[in-house]
């Protein structure tokens, strides 16, 4: 095992996901090269799914011992629920062309020895392990817990049986908060709806319920899809308007954003389009954004010298007056009122 932590340093590391700077932020960026077991699986595809990412190095025994077996067992047990994917991610860090750890075909024989058959890509240039790096250190194992927006839900190294309890709890919870339901035994038509293609078995649901040939029962299954991706887009869309009303108008914006490119087709999706367009046309919102982003950005430095505490306090009494009138004054008022 070339550079990856020793469970020993692991264990100086935080282990809890609640200790991630990653927790409530965007997915980062992961170069997964290409596939070293099973089909290829792409970030971008995964929009829409909640989806746990375990990156491994070959030789790495909490790796094989724990971390792998603890997502085959999700993948298992998730198999025929299209809302989850689990995707194992092969790394070695630093990368070495010849190293044994980016040998594809000894990969998948240590795999196989372990009864781990979930799929995994190859991160050969050993960027995608940086980018969850923990505590500031790079290694193995690691677990991202992505769900259905993007957005990270769990971020540590899953090692012991209470770290394997928490991961399985919050995918469990995830799902309990999802916004499409399952449909078994989905025609080869709108398979797309089971791989998480919603914006496409929008489109296929949409035409074959249009199309007075179309098989009774075929056109159930996509009234039912159509159903399901509306009741989904509407949840969206009904949190995009409760977040702006709470002053938190990036994450509304978000929630649009998504409730547009995971269902594209349906009518609460169009109406969240419309409603994004105008938010950007409005001045209101733009201050509103404005002013959280300096809120923000006025609040980080509290992590720095104690002196600081003043300008902080300065700016945000700036702020109070300043964004009075728009949905965000309650936020800035509160954070004021937490300095004393």
């Amino acid at each position: 095992m070339f550079a990856s932590l020793t469970l020993a340093a692991l264990s100086l590391l935080p282990q809890a996901a609640a200790e991630s700077p990653l927790l409530g932020k965007p997915c980062p960026a992961l170069d997964l090269s290409r596939a070293v077991q099973g089909a290829p699986v792409h970030a971008a595809e995964l929009v829409g799914r909640i989806a746990l990412y375990e990156f491994f190095e070959l030789g790495h025994a909490p790796s094989f011992d724990h971390a792998l077996p603890t997502a085959q067992k999700l993948a298992t047990q998730y198999a025929k629920d299209s809302r989850v994917a689990v995707v194992g991610v092969a790394t070695a860090f630093p990368p070495a062309e010849k190293a044994a750890a980016l040998v594809d075909a000894d990969v998948r024989t240590a795999l196989a020895a372990k009864r781990i058959y979930i799929p995994v890509m190859r991160d050969r240039t050993g960027s995608a392990v940086q980018a969850v790096a923990l505590g500031g250190a790079v290694g193995v194992p690691r677990t991202l817990l992505i769900d259905a927006e993007g957005i990270v839900r769990w971020h540590g190294s899953n090692t012991t049986a209470e770290s394997a309890a928490a991961i399985e709890q919050e995918v469990a919870r995830l799902l309990a908060a999802f916004w499409v339901e399952p449909i078994a035994n989905l025609p080869v038509e709108l398979e797309s709806y089971s791989r998480g293609d919603l914006p496409k078995a929008g489109s296929t649901a949409r035409r074959i319920n249009n199309d007075p040939k179309a098989d009774p029962a075929l056109k159930a299954v996509a009234a039912q899809v159509e159903k399901n991706l509306e009741a989904g887009a509407k949840k969206l869309l009904d949190a995009g308007r409760a977040l702006r009303a709470e002053g938190f108008p990036a994450r509304a914006q978000e929630k649009l954003e998504n409730a547009v490119k995971i269902f594209a087709v349906v009518p609460s999706a169009i109406e969240a389009a419309r409603l994004l367009q105008q938010w950007k046309e409005d001045k209101v919102f733009r201050r509103e954004l404005a002013g959280e982003a300096l809120m923000v950005n006025a609040l980080a430095l509290l992590g720095s010298p104690k002196d600081l505490r003043r300008q902080v306090r300065e700016r945000l009494e700036k702020y109070v007056v300043t964004y009075a009138d728009t949905a965000i004054a309650p936020r800035v008022q509160k954070a004021l009122a937490s300095l004393d």
